[in-house]
């Protein structure tokens, strides 16, 4: 061991005691060395409903996970059938829950998302409708016509020029062969402003 011979390094080897792990006796600390925090109002956490689920699937053989999936996708199409059917008497808000419900099902089906995004428009949540569609090129199906194209209306009704006509250039170069269609549509939203 080297050893310093300055004023403040003979302070320090006074003060220093050897000490060797079997020496060390842990003992409680006393109420004056304890801190303590304050803290504020207990933070409400969602809990997650799908928990459950997940936990179980894990768990599961890849048979019953593949089931699982089948018997959500029933519910879930259920609820489209019931959201079409409300959207057909004209009850949008009723129709846009179906569809919401469907989609807590299956997060990854474009039809539910896109009924639900027609839904917005209709009741005029213009920025909802355009969130929808977003959601459904940006993370499930990038070339899916129906939401460029109910995107690119939610715009035009913004009066969002530049942004409709992207949506609409984007459809035109995804969907070549719906041209026809994509002019009804134009044609057919032009009629109803």
């Amino acid at each position: 061991m080297v050893v310093n011979t300055s004023k403040s390094s003979k302070k320090r080897q006074k003060s220093l005691v050897t000490m060797d792990d079997i020496k060390c006796i842990v003992t409680r600390r006393s109420a004056a060395s304890s801190t303590t925090l304050r803290r504020g109002k207990a933070k409400r956490v969602s809990i997650n409903t799908n928990q459950f689920t997940f936990m179980r699937q894990i768990d599961s053989e890849p048979d019953d996970r593949v089931l699982a999936r089948e018997q959500r996708e029933d519910v879930a199409e259920t609820f489209r059938r019931m959201g079409n059917r409300e959207y057909r008497k004209l009850n949008f808000s009723l129709a846009k829950d179906y569809y919401s419900k469907g989609i807590q099902y299956i997060k990854d089906s474009p039809v539910l998302y896109v009924n639900r995004a027609l839904c917005f428009i209709k009741l005029r949540e213009f920025k909802l409708s355009i969130i929808d569609c977003d959601y459904v090129l940006a993370k499930i199906d990038e070339q899916y016509l129906r939401a460029w194209l109910y995107r690119a209306a939610a715009y035009k009704r913004l009066n969002d020029e530049s942004n409709f006509e992207y949506s609409i250039d984007r459809a035109r170069q995804f969907n070549r062969s719906e041209a026809d269609f994509i002019d009804e549509f134009l044609d057919k939203m032009r009629s109803l402003l």
